[in-house]
């Protein structure tokens, strides 16, 4: 008897101490499972790279080359003399990465900066969702870091040195914020002063510049978690985010021409020139269904069906009145987020990172969805019973996951490090070779490493790097020839002088366009573009030679059409007839003794073709039109929807032409050109005349 009581006094004894120092042993056990796992994917990365520090994805260097431009006092510039950029995925990451920077960690060293940084952001995360477990007991919330941490490609993420981590951060700190100024479900607040309204609003604008489309997310948080408040209040609240995002896209628009960003126009479906609405929507439900696939049948498990362990221990908080709140907001984020991120067809490629943060939420459920298991115990010998049976469930569940994830997470490990050498070995490698080289500026196809590496200007084919207003996004999304016809653009002695490239994305643009002056290859690529990273010498020796038909004689040009130059087009107010034309681009003579000359245009099919406008200026007018040459072409033209003489363009080993004079018009005109069943591939429209 003496030694029941004494044992129960000693057991609370030892719970009045943990509770006493709740809040240091959760932070240390949090900081032990942080470590825990950033030391096992450090010190694999180090062991492949040889002591050499590196990242697994080249796109983190694009946040390394903004984090460089703010060190020294440039405002989002991804490279030196090309402007204002947009081409960052996220808008605060490199605020914060720079001080690094600045403090000296150059080169690759940035990344241990990074990572620090990813640690902090991901205790944040784990403070911010603990407050979510409180509801279930003091000890529910001890669950949240190695479940959170179970997942082996989450992991890999967060690892990465990209701005992962940091935006479960930033939810994280919405989450603490929001707890006191608010209220979670539990400990509601019925009003909100001026000071938590301006809090709020501004953990919710962090979280959207982190990821601008977050921004939905935190609409959905709001208006579902802040329902008690009045309505002034949760919509003063809601305001800043929308405020700080519609600034960005107002700054967007004011520098680029686009209010929407480079990464949004080069990689969202919506911006595909060439998919009709319906091939859209169809590629988006691809997209989904590969996220759910990829994850349950792939990421979670080893073997199927124990994939599903994650996502029905996700379900059991919205089965419990004290978690079912907050939990199906969760779900509905998790939603949201997927649907997003379905518009992007690299939601398939680099590990799937794009994943990661609503699997993270899942796993805030899923530690939610155990914590709800596991409670009840009584001193009932019933309760005891049923608390021993779920336990047993949760223990057998749990082991089983566990023996199909651990296969995962060693290959997630090993994966992490052959990536860090892949980069190192390819891509700093390159950078550190061209910055020998001096080169005036660089052109590449990735807007990440060799650009950080070599310190030297850059020109992005891409468009995520950014040059003034040029839209070299949207022409990527193109083709190869309107990324060419941007370059013409440029003026001459910012011309890349460099190119570094992967061979097979960019068809023959190298070999016409450059000198190859060495190639860098690695074995065993399983994250590069290719095994080979080619460098060339640049010459843009056929630009600026077809500006003018080659049979101008004694006339003048009023107005010109340069096809699939998307600023050409957007001046000429360009629509496509059926469908957009492909690009394509070549170079021929112009004429028989002229030079030879570059230029893109557009193939089109029987029926279709484009509408567009141009300046009239005189009476005496003839309209030229430039083709391929190859095969003879029959055109089908409308001048302000009256019918023209056709015009044919003979096949040619040269750039073939044809005109055809127009009747007297006065002010701007519209022009249809149409092709007949021979098709079309047109690359020049002039408007000439005589007069003077």
């Amino acid at each position: 008897m003496l030694a029941r009581q004494a044992l129960a006094a000693s057991g609370r004894a030892v719970g009045a101490w943990v509770e006493r120092h709740d809040a240091v042993l959760f932070l240390s056990w949090c900081v032990w499972w942080t470590l825990l796992v950033g030391v096992q994917f450090i010190t694999a990365l180090l062991h492949a790279t040889g002591g050499q520090w590196s990242a697994p994805l080249d796109d983190t260097f694009i946040h390394f080359d903004y984090a460089r431009s703010f060190a020294r006092g440039r405002f989002f510039e991804w490279s030196a003399g090309n402007g204002f950029s947009s081409g960052n995925t996220s808008i605060s990451y490199p605020l914060f990465l720079a001080p690094g920077y600045a403090l000296g960690l150059r080169d690759g060293r940035l990344m241990t900066w990074a990572l620090g940084l990813s640690g902090v952001a991901h205790l944040t995360f784990l403070l911010g969702a603990s407050r979510l477990l409180r509801p279930l007991g003091p000890w529910a919330k001890y669950l949240l870091p190695p479940i959170s941490l179970c997942v082996g490609f989450v992991n890999w993420s967060l690892c990465s040195g990209m701005e992962t981590a940091f935006f479960l951060g930033a939810w994280g700190l919405l989450l603490l914020v929001w707890d006191r100024f608010v209220g979670l479900p539990d400990q509601q607040r019925l009003s909100l002063s001026w000071r938590g309204t301006l809090a709020v609003g501004l953990a919710l604008g962090f979280a959207t510049l982190t990821r601008p489309e977050a921004l939905p997310i935190a609409l959905l948080w709001g208006i579902a978690m802040g329902s008690h408040l009045t309505r002034r209040r949760l919509a003063l609240l809601l305001l800043v985010p929308c405020m700080l995002l519609g600034l960005w896209l107002l700054l967007c628009r004011v520098f680029t021409g686009e209010f929407a960003q480079a990464g949004s126009v080069a990689k969202l479906v919506w911006f595909d020139p060439y998919l009709t609405a319906v091939e859209k929507l169809l590629a988006i439900i691809s997209n989904l269904r590969f996220i759910v696939t990829r994850t349950t049948w792939h990421h979670f498990s080893d073997a199927p069906p124990f994939g599903l362990v994650l996502p029905l221990f996700a379900l059991l908080p919205l089965l419990d009145s004290r978690t079912r709140r907050a939990a199906t907001v969760i779900w509905l984020q998790i939603v949201a987020w997927c649907l997003l991120v379905a518009q992007n067809p690299h939601v398939r490629y680099q590990n799937e990172r794009y994943l990661v943060i609503p699997t993270s939420w899942l796993l805030v459920l899923s530690a939610m969805g155990v914590a709800v298991s596991l409670r009840g115990w009584g001193e009932a010998r019933a309760q005891r019973l049923s608390w021993g049976l779920r336990a047993t469930v949760v223990f057998a569940c749990s082991w089983l996951f566990w023996l199909h994830q651990a296969p995962n997470q060693r290959f997630q490990r090993w994966f992490f490090a052959r990536a860090c050498r892949n980069i190192a070995e390819q891509q700093l490698k390159t950078g550190t070779l061209l910055s020998k080289l001096e080169p005036r500026r660089i052109f590449v196809g990735d807007a990440g490493a060799i650009t950080y590496i070599a310190d030297r200007p850059g020109l992005d084919g891409i468009g995520l790097g950014g040059y003034h207003d040029l839209p070299f996004a949207r022409a990527y999304r193109h083709g190869v020839g309107a990324t060419i016809e941007l370059l013409e653009r440029v003026p001459a002695k910012d011309r890349p002088d460099y190119l570094a490239l992967y061979p097979s994305w960019w068809g023959e643009l190298p070999e016409t366009f450059g000198q190859r002056i060495f190639d860098v290859t690695i074995e065993g690529n399983v994250i590069c573009g290719a095994s080979t990273k080619s460098v060339y010498r640049a010459d843009w020796w056929a630009l600026d030679a077809g500006a003018e038909p080659a049979g101008l004689g004694s006339e003048r040009v009023v107005d010109e059409l340069d096809v699939a130059d998307l600023v050409s087009e957007r001046e000429h107010a360009v629509t496509p007839l059926k469908r957009e034309g492909e690009v394509f681009w070549k170079v021929r003579r112009r004429g028989r003794r002229g030079r030879e000359a570059f230029d893109a245009g557009r193939h089109y099919g029987a029926g279709a073709g484009l509408m567009f406008e141009l300046e009239s200026a005189s009476d005496q007018q003839r309209l030229v039109l430039r083709g391929d040459g190859e095969p003879r072409q029959r055109v089908l033209l409308r001048l302000n929807g009256a019918p023209l003489e056709p015009i044919l363009l003979e096949p040619s080993a040269e750039w073939a032409e044809g005109s055809v004079e127009l009747p007297p018009t006065e002010g701007r005109m519209t022009v249809e050109v149409v092709a007949s069943e021979d098709g079309l591939s047109l690359s020049h429209v002039w408007l000439l005349t005589s007069s003077r």
